[in-house]
């Protein structure tokens, strides 16, 4: 997704300079500002103005953000601090606002000093002058009766926007009320279908975008609706009482699961909230757990994980005294999946043993049982690689198939981050998995290709890396893209390491396929020893094309890990 962003970019910006203004910056999610730190290096090469504009302060994303920015780019950034309106602005902005109305020169003066040059607590202040009738329109023109000079300003812009509001008819109130519980941004279907009770929508609606209290925005399908600013939202929010917002959480959810059925998955993260403000702990942890899934299926490894907990932390509020540790496992397991993806995966490891410590697959707690389960297990895999028919036959269960994928992809967190511990349980956990068939046991199959780096990068026994491999190879073109790129990888770097030295024919094909399913981890490693044997052949043309084409993919996926093997 961030290349083709990227490319699309690159390809605008050719034509003609081109200016990205982006808005609210600090309420971005962490996989937006990760995105667009990344797009920011494209203002090095390409004429790309990125107008950043955002409230200081917020730990989580504007500061960081900020830091990033002026430490990377201080060549190329300009900050820019808005500060509040001096005397002569803001009775300029006052004229500009009410035109030939006048104000009387104390009442100015106040307001001034009141609002402390804030534009928009002096535009709300007279908005809610309008309201009163003391600020009057008619004939294209502003004017001001003698009821301005028994006006109070409110201290606080939120008292104004709260005197707004609460001056509203009570199905208004009530319609403004239920808006402000969907969120900023509202779509005009779930709101209709949540104030079905209230009547005259459309027109209540209107009512309040000429009062300047919302905007409308989206096409006539998809009708959408936002408070024209945050406070004006959190106002109405907070005016509520805590019973009439629970209940309305819940009827917005419901309207939401009506309205959408067929688009639901982009609600899923929205109605968890809903549900859960609502206290149905229930159908909240149903949707975290959904949401979590979604942001993972979309490589969003930071929301994923706040999905995840956030389930986890409902589910124990829920569960009482006896939580189902079947259920917990598999929240530890999907935790882990999205540390791994975000590249922690000492956080993962984690989370994975403590699914196989649940299950009494870990390693023996003794050093000396330990070293003993590991002796007995290495005989295992020379036996039974030289005997392979002995083996493999058990079809896995449900449990099993994903047990054996914990431990696959617990071992790929410990090959990246701790090679001795990865040998260890790799050795240890050999006679669990080799039990089933690959036909139940994918993961399985995919991890003894995995086996072979025990024999030749080690130098014990290529004979004996080739015969994992070869068993490991079985019907490896049935199997999924992402376990085809596990075994080619393997078998790419014995091929370099047995000194087969001979070139891939299908090599191109290879790269297109794992560069499709954007699995860069596997992709380094197989150009890499490809880029060995080309090299080792004498094939100088080949082998600078293989390094340029690792230059690209690290600098397009932004892959240390396919930049660091070009200097291998």
């Amino acid at each position: 997704m961030l290349k083709a962003l990227r490319e699309l970019l690159i390809k605008a910006a050719t034509r003609r300079p081109f200016i990205i203004a982006i808005e609210d910056l600090h309420w971005a999610d962490q996989s937006s500002l990760s995105m667009l730190k990344s797009l920011y290096q494209l203002a090095r090469s390409y004429p790309i103005l990125y107008i950043n504009i955002m409230r200081p302060g917020y730990e989580e994303t504007t500061e960081p953000l900020l830091k990033s920015i002026e430490s990377t780019y201080k060549e190329y950034t300009k900050t820019i601090q808005i500060t509040n309106l001096d005397t002569e602005q803001s009775t300029k902005l006052i004229d500009n606002l009410i035109l030939s109305g006048r104000l009387p020169d104390a009442f100015l003066q106040a307001l001034i000093s009141k609002t402390d040059g804030n534009p928009f607590f002096i535009e709300e202040v007279l908005r809610s002058l309008i309201d009163q009738g003391i600020i009057e329109f008619a004939d294209k023109t502003f004017t001001v009766n003698e009821k301005i000079n028994s006006v109070n300003i409110p201290k606080t812009i939120n008292e104004v926007l709260l005197s707004r509001v609460e001056k509203l008819d009570e199905k208004t109130r009530n319609l403004l009320d239920t808006a402000s519980v969907i969120g900023r941004n509202f779509y005009f279907k779930v709101l209709d279908e949540a104030a079905d009770t209230i009547g005259e929508v459309s027109e209540r609606l209107q009512y309040l975008k000429n009062m300047q209290l919302i905007q409308k925005s989206g096409d006539q399908d998809n009708l959408e609706f936002v408070f024209k600013h945050a406070l004006a939202h959190q106002a109405a929010y907070d005016a509520m009482v805590d019973r009439k917002r629970k209940s309305l959480h819940l009827k917005i959810a419901e309207s939401i699961e009506k309205v959408f059925p067929e688009r639901i998955n982009e609600f899923y993260g929205t109605l968890a909230m809903h549900y859960s403000k609502a206290e149905n702990y229930t159908k909240a942890e149903e949707y975290l757990l959904k949401a979590g899934d979604e942001a993972y299926k979309s490589a969003a490894s930071l929301e994923a994980i706040e999905f995840y907990q956030e389930a986890f932390k409902v589910y124990l509020k829920n569960s009482g005294d006896e939580p189902d540790t079947q259920k917990v496992t598999k929240l530890y397991s999907k935790m882990g999946d999205a540390y791994q993806l975000g590249g922690k995966n000492m956080e993962a490891i984690e989370y994975y043993e403590k699914v196989l410590r649940h299950y009494k697959i870990n390693s023996p707690k003794t050093k000396f049982s330990h070293l003993y389960k590991v002796f007995t297990n290495f005989i295992s895999i020379l036996f039974f690689t030289t005997f392979p028919t002995t083996r493999f036959k058990k079809e896995a269960t449900d449990l099993e198939r994903w047990l054996l994928r914990v431990l696959y992809f617990n071992g790929k967190a410990l090959y990246s981050y701790d090679s001795k511990r990865w040998f260890l349980q790799t050795v240890y956990t050999f006679n669990f998995f080799s039990r089933f068939s690959f036909s139940s046991n994918e993961y399985g199959q995919v991890t003894l290709s995995a086996y072979s780096i025990l024999f030749n990068w080690t130098g014990i026994s290529l004979s004996m890396a080739r015969k994992i491999l070869k068993i490991s190879g079985e019907n490896i073109e049935s199997k999924t893209p992402f376990l085809q790129h596990e075994y080619f990888m393997f078998s790419k770097m014995h091929q370099f390491l047995e000194g087969n030295w001979k070139m891939e024919p299908d090599m191109e094909k290879i790269k297109s396929s794992i560069v499709e399913k954007g699995d860069i981890f596997n992709l380094a490693p197989f150009l890499l020893f490809c880029g060995f044997i080309s090299s080792e052949l004498g094939n100088e043309k080949e082998t600078f094309a293989i390094i340029e084409s690792m230059k690209k993919i690290g600098e397009e996926f932004e892959s240390d890990h396919a930049l660091h093997n070009i200097t291998a």
